[in-house]
């Protein structure tokens, strides 16, 4: 495994993208597939993918001819094609210093052509690359090149409009929720002033069309129970609504889930440096609605740090936890190790974005974004985060999100490092 990798001058950005975006990344497929269809039938490769690359993953959201979803940022191709703004052609990978020790190319598959195109936005950030592959050494013409270039801005002008259509999704949602609670806050006082208008009514002893005090009762009494048939039509349309939206958008998920994805993505990670990865849930088959996307990169960032500063046989838990307090639930996220622990001025640097993150236990170089981006989304999320570590003790980090914020999404600050300190005790 390749121990550096590089990152582009905008890598801060380039990050933020990813953080605002409200949305499973596996969700762009069916917008995505075709053109990656198109792209493998105009170039005559077998392989043709859409990668998207954040802070230490290449996710794969659209593959034509390969199965691969998510590998290590640090193994991939495109994260050099992310560098610049044109394309990156390698015509024999196994000849390549960076990449001959990479397995799709030391091992099965034996990859050994690459060409990528950056997928660019307007505002100049790489999110990643379309590109294609083929076990043979090869060479992509002009005009296909240029077909390739034209797919890939298709490719962005989609990715972008499903980011801002899930943007708008999530502010009706937002709407949609408050309409809810004011429905279910008001019902309890309406029911009580119709529980009152009918005993007044009846210890009054004053009945017939004709009593003034009747009438006035029963007034109040109708409009009390018209507000009522309101207030429970908004729910039930409003639940309804939510819940649709939620399934749709794959942000309905248990803890078994999350679970499962983090031992798939990181255990591999933990193999490589003979450690020991233990991810468990208190109650697995608990529900939770909240943005995947979010909820990944923070536990991904953690646990990748967890394994960068653990040494060789060391251990890695990551638990997840669900409190009730008032009907309302809070989901708990415990990563800790035993590995070197930092001082405290090592994580406020690391914190606040000021120096590039020391190097892990055998030389791993990271970006030194990964806390700040952890604790960006906490906040986004209206949660807490608490640091604990001593040098040559290992380190825990601990957050705590409200469920009723994680599926609404909301818009992400600008870094700031003032908002960033209250990141420790």
């Amino acid at each position: 495994m390749i121990n550096s990798f590089p990152k582009p001058t905008n890598e801060w950005q380039r990050l933020l993208f990813f953080a605002d975006f409200n949305m499973e990344l596996s969700s762009l497929d069916e917008s995505l597939s075709g053109l990656t269809r198109l792209a493998a039938q105009i170039t005559g490769k077998p392989i043709t993918m859409v990668n998207l690359i954040s802070n230490h993953l290449q996710t794969s959201v659209s593959r034509y001819g390969i199965e691969v979803s998510t590998i290590p940022r640090e193994e991939s191709v495109c994260q050099y094609t992310i560098l610049n703004n044109h394309p990156l052609e390698i015509t024999e990978l196994s000849k390549d210093h960076r990449f001959a020790d990479i397995s799709f190319v030391k091992e099965g598959p034996k990859l050994n052509y690459y060409y990528g195109v950056p997928l660019t936005t307007t505002t100049g950030l790489n999110i990643g690359a379309l590109c294609v592959l083929d076990q043979q050494p090869g060479k992509l013409d002009i005009e296909k090149a240029s077909m390739l270039a034209a797919i890939a801005k298709e490719v962005v002008e989609k990715i972008i409009a499903r980011k801002e259509m899930e943007a708008l999704r999530l502010k009706m949602d937002a709407i949609t929720a408050t309409q809810a609670k004011l429905a279910h806050d008001i019902r309890g006082p309406i029911g009580g002033i119709v529980g009152v208008a009918r005993l007044f009514k009846k210890q009054s002893g004053e009945t017939g069309p004709g009593n003034k005090i009747s009438q006035a009762f029963d007034m109040i009494e109708q409009s009390g129970v018209s507000l009522l048939s309101l207030a429970e039509e908004i729910l039930n349309s409003t639940g309804a609504t939510v819940t649709a939206a939620t399934k749709a958008n794959g942000q309905a998920a248990s803890l078994f889930q999350i679970k499962d994805r983090i031992e798939k993505l990181y255990l591999p990670m933990a193999q490589g440096k003979n450690q020991q990865l233990v991810v468990s849930a208190e109650t697995d088959d608990v529900a939770i609605d909240f943005i995947n996307s979010n909820l990944m990169q923070i536990c991904g960032n953690l646990v990748s740090n967890a394994i960068k500063f653990t040494p060789a046989g060391g251990k890695i838990h990551t638990q997840f936890s669900i409190t009730t307090i008032n009907r309302s639930k809070t989901l708990h996220i415990r990563v800790s190790d035993n590995g070197k622990g930092l001082h405290d001025h090592e994580i406020k640097n690391i914190i606040l974005g000021n120096v590039v993150s020391t190097p892990g236990t055998i030389g791993e170089t990271g970006h030194g974004l990964g806390l700040a981006m952890v604790k960006h989304l906490v906040d986004k999320a209206g949660g807490a985060i608490q640091v604990f570590s001593k040098p040559q003790e290992g380190t825990t980090f601990e957050i705590r999100l409200p469920q009723h914020t994680l599926a609404t999404g909301g818009a992400l600050p600008a870094y700031s490092p003032v908002s960033a300190k209250s990141v420790l005790n």
